[in-house]
């Protein structure tokens, strides 16, 4: 966006009275100060309080008197006001009955009395200004009289300080092909393009603002800025210095910007800003409808400067006869009657015209609010002082001549009623006046039928336009039109407030307005590029349009001001004719072609020879036909070639209706019986259907076959759809069912059980070594006389025939025995054979162990040979074996035995002479023979030897050594406790050199 700076300077044009202002610091007297307090400018005002003596409060029995001036009053009017208390504003007046307040005009008590004034005589507190420089006050109390007192403000009002304002506008870019001029300085004129978005800047420069300190201080932000856009819009804001608008229709408009002060100063800003006018697109020649594939010429373009089919268009500024003033109508204390005015200054019309006939002054309107119509009276003045009254709601003799017709507390529009909320601005109602537009009566009169309507806290008279309290052509009969026009507004009471927010003037359309006109020219003219112009040649394009329906192109101009302007040129190419294959049902349907003309059919295939089609048109080429055999049938039709001679062709697939055979009636099965369910045949052309078997315990079942074998209990259904409707039916089936196991136990009693669905009763059979505990109940014991494999017969009374057998088997636990058991035998010279019997059920397999390790060999006997056993070794050999159908518990068999030595070698000579040879009597295998004792007698039979344990000795010391003995023949005696004998003899004893 760019921002032009080209500006204008604008002096002020008109004031309209406003009486707040901007101050510097107040100057605050307590009037129990008493003496002369002065401002020396208007810039700092004076405030004046009671003497707060009591904790904020005055006493009884106070008289005090204090003067308060401004010494620079020249010129300016003083103004006194004290508010009703407030303790949001800080406002209060709050005087008993039994006090008072008096105001003199000048120093001292000798002037000119103001008025004596309390709270309770004046309620809405004091109001009132004066042109003279001092002010004096005397506060008296009463006896028992006590309050929060005053506080009363004195301020000078000053004349206006003019300022000045600049505007620039920012570059509107949308619609625009070319850069921004901004804002022609010379002619205060603004160009833009239709639905361009324009935005403006004021900047506002004070330069007396609160110059050489007698002047007030003005601000952006303390300025009303008021934007009234010539098309009937307003927008206003305090700083609103940035703003923007689309002026909707085109055309010239006069935009006003009003700047206005805190004190009333207004700066006023006028521009015409003249929006692009759209061309006039006539005249553009081209064929509006094509059959698909067809072309047409768009003629367009500049041709010798000029256009073809395209005509410049004119648009004017015209004046509108308005006033944005807002003109705020606030309480006025002490009871003090005040008018309030805002005008409108006039001089567009040429030839200065003069009312003088019916119609000349149309209406006025105004936008307002009030809550209270008694206290008001309104009138327009005309620019030669003649007045017309719009109404008077005052109840008595007002400002205004003759009485009013007392408007009480009806409400103008939804005003704010609340003492919470004083300055609060409600919601305008438009109230216009007219001799010829008006529907309503006057005021007074519509007043008087009741005809309101409930607005916020009250009801407000409703908006419309009434008739003038005084007939506008005799009031204003001769008045020029030019000129200033006044709207005048008195309040008559000191209570309520209002608002009005804009009011308007029309006239006579016969009256000729100063109006610009203008007309910018067509500089460029072109056709937008698009994929179906074949052919461009400048003003004649050759087009393709691709689409059935509306294919658009567009025809763009640029005018003067640099905007762009297009518009759309609608080819339409008649769709092709069309009819859809489709399903039928009933052997009937409906063929309804689209976009048909004159149209004619054939049928194309039939499902048959045989087949027929009978035809009953409806409309053009829509019709009924009704056919004989369901199948396919092909149809074509083609449109007049008058037309576009389109053409097409549809299937009409004519599907039969589902049908089911009634299914089997609910039936019985018994054990291992199954049943045949069959849906039935069906029409031709069925191929489309879709079958389901549901069952009532597994699901679907099946989706293919029209019929099923079903051999469990269940309720079952078959569902034929089809494209024209659904068949089906439903069976149920019990399907009786007994399961028990056969068994193979050990032993003669086995536990049976069967499982019955659905259940029922039965009984169990077999042979007669075979009986039941419980032979009619589902759960029973078995017993059997005999070992063996026997039948076992379950049968449910509903199938009597038809039971369920199962082998039991009672096994006979095996028995085995070792033999020998206890084996006694030489270790060192036998050998042994240990045979396994067995008896009862046994599988032919044998395991052997010794000492629980186990033995290679599966035979019912084991051979150890001599010296396999260890002598004194304890030996455990064991045998197990099964029963032939491992059911029983394993048997064992035992043979125990300790290994023995039978043989021993005692020598019958010694030779105890130390060379390590047959020194000792050393008994060969003693050691196997625990607890052998010795004895060695000489010849005359004394004991030269004995040792018990001898075995123990021999292997601990070699044996007895007869060292100690002489040689000789010697008898011994070998005790063997574990051989059960006593071994007896003769040793002979040779030592060296012994002869015997």
């Amino acid at each position: 966006m760019k921002l032009f700076l080209k500006s204008f300077f604008f002096a002020g044009l008109f004031v309209v009275t406003n009486i707040q202002t901007a101050f510097a610091q107040p100057i605050e007297v307590a009037i129990s100060e008493e003496g002369t307090h002065e401002s020396i400018n208007c810039q700092q005002y004076l405030i004046l309080t009671d003497s707060n003596a009591d904790n904020g409060n005055y006493e009884e029995n106070e008289s005090f008197e204090a003067t308060l001036c401004f010494t620079s009053i020249e010129g300016d009017i003083a103004q006194v006001q004290i508010l009703p208390t407030n303790p949001a504003t800080g406002n209060v007046w709050d005087i008993d009955g039994n006090s008072s307040l008096f105001i003199y005009e000048g120093t001292g008590t000798s002037g000119t009395l103001l008025g004596e004034f309390n709270s309770e005589s004046d309620p809405e507190g004091v109001f009132f200004t004066t042109d003279v420089a001092c002010l004096t006050f005397v506060f008296i109390s009463g006896s028992s009289s006590s309050g929060e007192g005053f506080l009363a403000e004195i301020k000078c009002l000053e004349d206006h300080q003019p300022f000045d304002i600049v505007v620039a506008a920012i570059d509107p870019t949308e619609y625009s092909s070319q850069d921004f001029d901004g804002l022609n300085s010379a002619d205060s004129v603004l160009t833009i393009c239709y639905q361009d978005s324009i935005s403006f800047q004021t900047i506002l420069n004070f330069p007396l603002s609160d110059a050489t300190g007698n002047g007030y201080e003005q601000s952006l932000e303390s300025t009303n800025i008021i934007w009234s856009w010539g098309d009937g819009s307003t927008d206003q804001g305090l700083g609103l210095d940035v703003n923007g608008h689309v002026y909707e229709p085109f055309g010239g408009f006069l935009l006003t910007i009003t700047a206005i002060d805190q004190m009333g100063r207004q700066e006023v800003v006028r521009i015409n800003v003249l929006v692009a006018p759209r061309p006039i697109f006539t005249g553009l020649l081209f064929k509006d409808t094509l059959c698909i594939g067809d072309t047409t010429q768009l003629t367009g373009g500049i041709l010798l400067q000029d256009t073809v089919g395209v005509v410049r268009n004119t648009g004017a500024i015209n004046i509108y006869l308005d006033s944005t003033d807002s003109l705020a109508l606030p309480d006025v204390p002490g009871g003090q009657v005040t008018t309030y005015s805002t005008g409108i200054n006039i001089s567009n019309f040429a030839n200065d015209p003069v009312i003088t006939d019916p119609g000349d002054f149309v209406e006025i309107c105004l936008n307002m609010e009030h809550s209270y119509l008694g206290d008001l009276e309104a009138w327009l003045t005309c620019p030669n002082g003649q007045t017309a009254a719009l109404f008077q709601g005052y109840g008595g003799a007002g400002v205004y001549p003759g009485n009013g017709f007392g408007g009480g507390g009806t409400f103008l529009g939804a005003a704010i009623d609340s003492d919470d909320l004083p300055d609060s601005m409600g919601v305008g109602f438009d109230y216009c006046f007219s001799d010829d537009l008006a529907t309503l009566g006057t005021m007074a009169f519509e007043l008087s039928e009741g005809n309101t309507v409930p607005a916020s806290t009250g009801n407000a008279m409703i908006s419309g336009t009434y008739l003038p309290e005084e007939e506008f052509l005799s009031s204003f009969l001769g008045c020029p039109v030019n000129g200033p026009w006044t709207l005048n507004v008195t309040d008559n009471l000191g209570s309520d407030n209002g608002f009005i927010y804009s009011w308007n003037i029309e006239f006579s359309s016969d009256f000729y307005i100063d109006t610009v006109y203008y007309s910018p020219t067509i500089v460029n003219a072109y056709w937008e590029e698009n994929d179906d112009i074949v052919i461009n040649n400048d003003t004649i394009v050759t087009v393709v349009p691709s689409f059935p329906g509306n294919n658009g192109f567009t025809f763009i101009v640029e005018d003067s001001f640099g905007c762009i302007h297009d518009t759309t040129f609608n080819v339409y190419v008649r769709p092709s004719l069309n009819i859809n294959d489709d399903l039928a049902c009933d052997l009937t349907h409906t063929l309804t072609p689209t976009n048909e003309n004159d149209a004619t059919w054939t049928v194309i295939s039939t499902p048959s020879e045989n087949s027929t089609v009978e035809w009953d048109f409806i409309s053009g080429a829509t019709a009924n036909i009704t056919v004989n055999e369901y199948g396919l049938y092909t149809f074509f039709i083609k449109e007049s070639e008058e037309y576009c001679g389109y053409e097409d062709s549809a299937t009409i697939d004519f599907r039969p209706d589902p049908k089911v055979l009634p299914l089997i009636s609910d039936t019985t099965l018994c054990i291992g019986a199954s049943i045949f369910l069959d849906a039935g045949p069906q029409d031709a052309n069925s191929g489309n259907f879709d079958i389901t078997w549901i069952s009532s315990t597994a699901g679907v079942i099946n989706t293919e076959d029209y019929s099923i074998t079903v051999d469990e209990t269940g309720i079952y259904s078959v569902i034929i759809a089809g494209h024209c409707g659904v068949a089906g039916d439903t069976t149920d089936v019990i399907a009786i069912t007994i399961e028990f196991e056969g068994n193979t136990i050990c032993g003669l009693q086995s536990a049976a059980s069967a499982n019955v669905a659905p259940q029922g009763t039965g009984f169990w059979s077999a042979a007669e070594n075979i009986s039941f505990t419980n032979a009619n109940q589902t759960g029973t014991q078995i017993s059997s006389s005999d070992f063996g494999t026997y039948p076992i017969t379950y049968t449910d009374y509903r199938c009597i025939d038809d039971g369920v057998t199962r082998d039991v088997t009672f096994v006979e636990q095996p028995e085995v025995q070792v033999v020998p058991a206890n084996p006694d035998f030489c270790a060192d010279k036998q050998s042994l054979i240990l045979s396994a019997i067995v008896s009862g059920s046994h599988n032919g397999s044998y395991t052997w162990s010794i000492n629980g390790t186990p033995e290679l060999g599966d035979n019912d006997s084991l051979f150890f040979p001599p010296d396999y056993f260890t002598p004194l070794e304890d030996y455990v050999i064991r045998v197990t074996v099964r029963d032939f159908y491992n059911v029983c518990q394993l048997a064992t068999g035992d043979a125990n035995f300790t290994g023995r030595q039978c043989e021993y070698n005692i020598p019958n000579v010694v030779t105890p002479n130390a060379d390590g040879k047959n020194d000792k009597f050393e008994i060969e295998y003693i050691h196997l023979f625990p607890g052998t004792k010795l004895r060695v007698y000489d010849r005359w039979g004394k004991t030269v030897f004995e040792q018990a344990d001898y075995d123990k000795y021999q292997a601990s010391t070699g044996g007895w050594d007869p060292t100690d003995v002489n040689s000789g023949t010697y008898f011994f005696e070998l005790l063997i406790p574990y051989a059960e004998t006593i071994e007896t003899g003769y040793i002979q004893v040779l030592k060296d050199g012994s002869g015997d």
